[in-house]
């Protein structure tokens, strides 16, 4: 393709639903900006630009050495397809050249991981473990599940630092579960496409009983709110608990966002209820993520009590959210399809970081 050009350009295939496919092609241009010349890969049921609905790899710039442009696409049905090698060249270099252009079926990786193990249980959290045994995998995927049946992937994939090779040990922690819990695992290694998979399963520690009035502050029971969250995920509530923060609270070392799970034992007898101690002005600030709430709320029977006084209407507890990138202060969502009720949050300040963005989401 010669300067000042942009071409598409379009090969009829037979694919099949639910099959992984690879789309590859080496490019380069005459000159050394990237910026100047790219390629994007695309696929459709259409032969025209408009039936391009399906984006293999954006556009990707090409310098003066041959690279390979290539990417992963699965199609949903069996049928005929049209895939594209959508080229584009301004007036800087004076032509853009493709070679080897090659379509295959994704290849799996050629084992599955054997030995499964779990350490370091809680009852929030385990380490699974994993021995490498196929000799082409470039990740190891981890899939998760509560039934045996529906699996969720978990985490990020992990970088193989062993691909040519068998015998190398890969872990991968897990965190948030429910106490008491058992939990079944797959493990795939993935390389074009995942391989078979390695099962196995494990239960959290039980949950550990909780009641009555726990303190947070630096000599409370708790140091802080994420350790008191942590502790309560961990729980079982026997009666109604409270939250009491002290007046050597701070927020300086929280993790954010705060993240209050369903707890075990929550009930509309058995509430938990976060507020002041007598007497203190406390202060939760921090700057969560992008688009990030400073607290989340994910169990019912929940009580924010701003009031530093039993029965008390004064707003003594605030909230900030100190960024200004669509922040929330407090989001409350269900954690699964039961819907969160019994929720109240009142003498509360709730500060956000932005006027366009909304304080409260549920």
């Amino acid at each position: 393709m010669h300067y000042g050009g942009e071409s598409w350009l379009f090969k009829s295939v037979s694919l099949t639903g639910g099959t992984s496919y690879r789309l590859s092609v080496w490019a380069r241009q005459d000159g050394a900006t990237t910026a100047n010349a790219t390629i994007e890969l695309k696929y459709g049921t259409t032969n025209t630009i408009a039936g391009m609905t399906n984006t293999i790899v954006t556009a990707t710039g090409v310098g003066s050495a041959y690279q390979q442009v290539t990417g992963l696409f699965t199609p949903s049905s069996t049928g005929t397809y049209y895939v594209c090698i959508h080229g584009y060249i301004n007036y800087t270099p004076w032509y853009l050249t493709i070679d080897d252009v090659s379509l295959d079926v994704a290849a799996p990786a050629n084992a599955a991981p054997i030995t499964f193990t779990a350490t370091a249980i809680t009852n929030i959290g385990m380490t699974v473990n994993w021995i490498d045994n196929s000799t082409n995998e470039l990740a190891f995927r981890v899939y998760r599940s509560t039934n045996g049946v529906t699996y969720t992937k978990v985490g990020a994939d992990i970088p193989s630092t062993s691909t040519a090779s068998t015998g190398t040990a890969y872990n991968q922690v897990q965190t948030g579960l429910m106490p008491g819990t058992l939990y079944y695992f797959r493990i795939v290694a993935v390389a074009d496409a995942e391989g078979p998979y390695l099962s196995g399963s494990a239960t959290t520690a039980p949950p550990v009983p909780i009641c009555g009035t726990k303190t947070v502050g630096a000599a409370g029971d708790y140091v802080n709110l994420t350790a008191a969250f942590n502790g309560l995920a961990g729980s079982i509530l026997t009666c109604p608990v409270v939250l009491q923060i002290r007046s050597d609270y701070t927020s300086a070392a929280e993790t954010w966002p705060l993240i209050l799970p369903s707890i075990l034992g929550s009930s509309a007898t058995n509430t938990i209820t976060l507020k002041p101690n007598v007497g203190v002005t406390a202060a939760v600030t921090g700057t969560p993520g992008t688009g990030g709430a400073l607290v989340k709320i994910y169990n019912s029977n929940t009580i924010i009590d701003g009031s530093n006084a039993v029965g008390g209407t004064t707003r003594d507890l605030t909230f900030t959210n100190n960024s200004a990138t669509t922040p929330q202060v407090i989001f409350v969502g269900s954690s699964g399809t039961t819907p969160l009720t019994n929720l109240t949050i009142k003498n509360t300040n709730l500060i956000n970081g932005a006027q366009t963005s909304s304080a409260f989401v549920f």
